[in-house]
């Protein structure tokens, strides 16, 4: 993989001991015309920031083999108790541990059973509680055999590198007497991923439960949890029946389209595949970016400022911001392109660059790494990109979004994120 070059005429001193993060192999995911590959061997590699520029510029990432015997990864946490262990989550339904870049042999957590793997459906998110040090409590988002999705709590053991198994318990949508799962219509669009904000509340994304166009406008539909990113508090009693309640600041939780579920914190997804926080812990602003995986032209990055849930991102009415489905109305407006606006520069302004940010093909993965970014520039962000088999870092303002996607640099598949434990980020790749 070629390093991403700094501009030139700027001054690079060392910087050895700057760990950009471990990555992982891991499959294709996302697109229904995307065929998924299992992959019997993969190996994780370790991208080395080796230098930093003085100015605003682009660090030096060089890769190399930290550990292999990994099945099928799609995620990868960092434990935030002890710097020398991090979690991989495996599609078929293990969490593998790795301590000082050796896979353990006994897994953390082995829900194989419990799993329906295949295509997008499998083991797909794991996140741990802010409070996980004292409560040891964890979350997982996975697909049961019946295909539907299932977001479950979990504590950890007596011996912190294994989890307690009989501590599941799934939390029960819309009280204590709903069911304990999401129902999936179709196979695709499983979204998966789960990230506690820095607010403490626990965000879930879900895709519009597949086929393709939406077919049921589950997206636009206020009733129906799928096509939208959920916000809960789960800082609740373990007697609690549904293991969560709605915070009181939820957008809709008073107001909004009639019938909306309360839980939901934006509409308008298609399948939120990954999302990150920009962490204020490492000097960000906490935004959310979402990664939404387009249907056939288009891809969404949707940057929302902190605290600004409420909002209608476009899909099935718009892909991206361009019309799609436009024989029903959207659940509200603005939708897409206004709504999902931010302020950006002068010259980005004259330009007339849309938001949220548009790429042709797939766009898979979005982070913000603070911890690498020494340009004074307030962060950088760090983008996979799957049609094109690329990787690039660009800076945290806005508007360097497109106009600096000419510093993507070519790696050999599709990539994935994850943060150590200073939050420096991570990608994910099964050839070397």
């Amino acid at each position: 993989m070629s390093a991403v070059r700094p501009r030139a005429g700027l001054t690079l001193r060392p910087n050895w001991g700057c760990l950009a993060g471990l990555a992982i192999a891991e499959l294709r995911h996302g697109r229904r015309r995307a065929r998924a590959r299992t992959l019997p061997s993969i190996a994780i590699v370790v991208f080395l920031t080796c230098f930093v520029a003085a100015a605003d510029a682009y660090a030096q990432l060089r890769a190399q083999l930290h550990a292999s015997g990994l099945t099928s990864p799609v995620g990868f946490v960092q434990d935030p108790t002890d710097r020398s262990v991090q979690f991989v989550v495996e599609q078929p339904g293990r969490i593998r541990v790795i301590q000082n870049g050796a896979v353990l042999p006994t897994s953390f957590l082995d829900l194989q059973s419990a799993v329906a793997f295949g295509g997008e459906r499998g083991l797909l998110g794991l996140a741990f509680a802010p409070d996980y040090a004292t409560s040891g409590r964890f979350f997982v988002n996975f697909t049961n055999t019946a295909g539907d999705t299932v977001v479950a709590r979990f504590v950890r053991s007596g011996n912190p590198l294994v989890a307690d198994p009989s501590s599941r318990f799934d939390l029960r949508w819309g009280g204590a007497g709903g069911p304990a799962f999401i129902t999936q219509p179709f196979a695709n669009h499983n979204g998966g991923n789960l990230a506690f904000g820095p607010d403490g509340f626990l965000y879930i994304g879900l895709g519009d439960g597949g086929s393709g166009n939406d077919p049921e406008n589950r997206s636009q539909t206020p009733s129906e949890w799928l096509g939208k990113m959920l916000r809960i508090d789960v800082n609740v009693p373990d007697a609690n029946p549904s293991g969560y309640q709605v915070p009181s600041t939820n957008p809709f939780l008073s107001g909004g389209p009639a019938g909306t579920r309360p839980e939901i914190w934006s509409f308008g997804l298609r399948n939120p595949w990954r999302y990150s926080f920009d962490d204020p812990a490492h000097g960000g602003t906490g935004a959310l970016i979402i990664a939404d995986v387009g249907q056939n032209h288009w891809e969404e990055v949707d940057y929302e400022p902190p605290n600004r849930g409420g909002r209608n991102y476009g899909w099935r009415y718009r892909e991206g911001a361009h019309d799609n489905v436009t024989s029903i109305p959207p659940a509200f407006g603005p939708l897409g392109r206004r709504y999902g606006r931010v302020r950006v520069s002068r010259p980005c302004a004259r330009a007339r660059v849309p938001w949220p940010i548009l790429l042709r093909g797939s766009f898979r993965a979005r982070v913000v790494d603070r911890v690498h970014d020494r340009s004074g520039g307030g962060g950088a962000r760090v983008e996979s990109h799957r049609a094109h088999r690329r990787i690039g870092r660009q800076p945290a303002r806005h508007h360097h979004l497109v106009r600096r996607r000419r510093r993507w640099r070519v790696v050999h598949r599709e990539l994935r994120n994850g943060e150590d434990f200073q939050g420096a980020r991570s990608r994910f790749d099964g050839r070397f």
